[in-house]
């Protein structure tokens, strides 16, 4: 199979580093995690949750970006906060019926163009559209998660 011009295929590296820090590389650029000192980190940069959070936004930023080149729209200033909330018990090993990821993520956009009401609505709904992160968030992906010497996907008999 011809992979489509349009197709960007993601590799990403990981390995543990010191304490609970979590290094990487995709393409040749380093990506680091930790967790604050409460969890036993040493919070040395952000955690996997600040970090998705991060990814959001940006990708929604960048997609604005994009298609206001394209629209030959002039973004004057772009901002944006990403908020969500997650309980911990399941991570900390409670027994709990609560789910370990985000109740919710919540953005809240501040995009300074030449357009108002339902003509910057569209506008920012079309960016929205255009977003791989949002698109992952709000619709379920597939997502295998194996061993590398086994077959077996563990999401599968894990959810």
């Amino acid at each position: 199979m011809v992979a489509s011009p349009t197709e960007f295929s993601v590799v990403v590296d990981l390995r543990g580093g010191a304490g609970k820090v979590v290094e990487g590389t995709a393409r040749q650029h380093a990506l680091r995690v930790d967790l604050p000192t409460a969890w036993g980190g040493d919070d040395t940069a952000a955690t996997p949750l600040e970090t998705q959070a991060f990814i959001l936004g940006a990708c929604l930023m960048g997609a604005l970006r994009g298609l206001a080149r394209q629209e030959k729209i002039d973004i004057r200033a772009l901002s944006a906060r990403v908020e969500g909330t997650v309980d911990l018990a399941r991570g900390m090993g409670k027994d709990t019926d609560l789910r370990a990821g985000f109740f919710r993520l919540h953005v809240v956009l501040h995009v300074d163009v030449p357009l108002e009401g339902e003509a910057k609505r569209s506008f920012v709904r079309r960016a929205l559209d255009r977003c791989p992160i949002s698109d992952n968030l709000a619709h379920p992906t597939p997502l295998e998660v194996r061993l590398g010497e086994d077959a077996v996907n563990l999401i599968a008999e894990t959810f």
